[in-house]
């Protein structure tokens, strides 16, 4: 990861309009430089199942921010700029990370320890890491490699992390904060809008946020435009953050984000050596994933062992519509999938190392 200059970034209001041409943000920004010289932000991630410098970390790891996930429609068009990372899209959409080689179920993907990879997961590119609202994303951590021992036969190349914002406030006194981001692209005749307002104190904290976009058909390097390749997402996020006192926490957080009816173009436009395309009709309608997640931290707790208790429940549901080029029959198909999930971590720091269990 290229080392940047240590920046706080505080942000009343975001707007930005995006096209081939133009791109402008209003930003208010504050910017610490040392006297004798820039200073190198500290980076922080969770490769190791707790919160670990990234220097101290043996793995090959590298971390994508919220401002740079921001920028993108999805959350999954973000790791298109990861090094080590390859991003495959069957259609605009979607788009499924490959590392060292693999994809699918042999890469495991998290959002903040608890697993996406699910009973629908196959070895072949999938679809659901774009399912994670973009205002929900504090960092994304991609592990490459074979980190199977930490995380599970799933981690077969490596592990992609969402890491969730939690609200925070440092005074005593309730107060809001709030972001708008709205954007325009005249390439695929994209449409985005986001919105997020956080309000709280320093003990109870609540985040709200909300978007939509909706895309046109994407334009080619000749000008036209291939159809049909438009697809609309919606979703929010609503999370509370309790902070009774400094040695515990608790985050209660619901996910949503649905894609009504998205096109796989790559059934519907006729390919490399193709007379006629493979489908008449191909739609995934509707792509649907719900996210329920409760954490409780606990630190210096029985003998200075620091506590942390998740449990989570999510449903994807993958309905599709489908019908094969010249025929009459249409298939419809309803798929689900329902995943409970509990993780028990205890870990305390020793005057040599430390140990986690």
């Amino acid at each position: 990861m290229r080392p940047t200059h240590n920046e706080k970034i505080s942000v009343g209001v975001v707007a930005s309009v995006l096209s081939t041409a133009t791109f402008f943000t209003i930003l208010h920004s504050d910017r610490s430089f040392a006297s004798d010289g820039a200073t190198l932000d500290e980076v922080v991630v969770s490769a190791t199942r707790r919160d670990t410098l990234a220097k101290e970390v043996s793995a090959a790891v590298t971390t994508l921010s919220a401002a740079r996930v921001r920028r993108e429609k999805l959350v999954s068009d973000a790791l298109s700029e990861t090094p080590g990372v390859y991003l495959q899209q069957t259609t605009p959409g979607q788009g499924s990370a490959i590392i060292r080689g693999v994809k699918g179920s042999s890469i495991l993907h998290l959002v903040d320890g608890m697993r996406l990879n699910n009973a629908i997961f196959r070895s072949a590119p999938t679809q659901y890491f774009s399912l994670i609202p973009v205002t929900a994303v504090k960092r994304i951590e991609s592990i490459r490699g074979t980190p199977a021992s930490l995380y599970g036969s799933d981690a077969i190349g490596g592990t992609v992390q969402v890491v969730t914002r939690v609200p925070t406030f440092e005074s005593a006194t309730t107060t809001a904060k709030g972001e708008l981001f709205a954007a325009f692209d005249d390439a695929e005749l994209g449409r985005t809008l986001r919105g997020t307002l956080d309000v709280g104190n320093r003990n109870v904290a609540a985040s709200l946020s909300v978007e939509h976009l909706q895309t046109g058909n994407r334009r080619v390097g000749g000008g036209d435009r291939v159809g049909p390749s438009g697809y609309e997402s919606r979703g929010g996020r609503f999370a509370v953050a309790l902070n009774p006192d400094s040695e515990q926490a608790w985050l209660f957080d619901v996910h949503y984000l649905e894609q009504p009816a998205t096109p796989r173009v790559d059934e519907l436009i006729a390919g490399f050596g193709q007379g006629v395309p493979s489908s008449s009709e191909f739609m995934f309608a509707p792509n649907r994933r719900i996210f329920a997640h409760a954490r409780y931290e606990r630190t210096r707790g029985l003998s200075g062992v620091d506590w942390r208790f998740d449990a989570s429940w999510q449903r994807i549901e993958d309905d599709r519509i489908s019908r094969e080029f010249g025929s009459e029959l249409r298939n419809i198909e309803d798929n689900r999938s329902d995943l409970t999930g509990a993780m028990l971590m205890a870990s305390r720091s020793m005057r040599r190392g430390s140990w986690i269990a």
